[in-house]
């Protein structure tokens, strides 16, 4: 079984490592996030377009950074590069998904689009949204999981300066966040 964007389905289910007793969810802690990265770096490198992303952790969660072009310049249409990231990032995703509070998707556009560039990535991440919740999707993940936002040009990496990093703004970026844990 293959998706629309070129991906290959695995012959079973991905298994989580020291994953919860099947129909036990136990949330994702801050604890583990450092392993839970660690996996999914080295899941991902096994892929051609997993070099183009970058899995970090943060003080919530960790996020997921794609340093590729997704969508045409000026537009919310997702190159079929950008569709190949984008199911990428949900199987990667997708035995995790129970065990956060939400994946919020995070649209950014380029300098160069800084006319309605906030209004654009917003927009982009309502196409990202749509993209991982199709129901062709091999990995579709659950709507009700999922936030949008956007950034506009305002989001801006570190290669942000060179011209050849204009182009790498137009993408969303996927930020994991877990359930607060209890008060001590």
């Amino acid at each position: 079984t293959g998706s629309r964007a070129g991906l290959r389905a695995p012959e079973k289910p991905l298994k989580v490592q020291n994953a919860p007793p099947e129909g036990e969810v136990t949330p994702l802690t801050i604890e583990k996030i450092p392993e839970t990265v660690r996996k999914m770096q080295i899941e991902v490198g096994s892929f051609t377009f997993g070099r183009f992303l970058r899995i970090t952790p943060d003080t919530r969660g960790f996020r997921i950074q794609f340093t590729y072009p997704m969508f045409e310049e000026g537009s919310t249409r997702v190159t079929p590069d950008g569709a190949k990231l984008l199911d990428l990032a949900a199987m990667v995703l997708k035995p995790y998904e129970p065990r956060v509070a939400v994946i919020e998707l995070v649209g950014h556009s380029s300098p160069e689009e800084d006319e309605g560039g906030l209004r654009l990535s917003l927009a982009r991440s309502h196409a990202a949204h749509r993209a991982v919740t199709r129901s062709d999707a091999v990995y579709r993940l659950d709507s009700r999981r999922l936030a949008a936002s956007g950034r506009g040009p305002y989001d801006l990496g570190d290669d942000a300066r060179l011209e050849s990093g204009h182009a790498r703004h137009r993408r969303v970026d996927f930020l994991i966040r877990l359930a607060p844990g209890p008060k001590p």
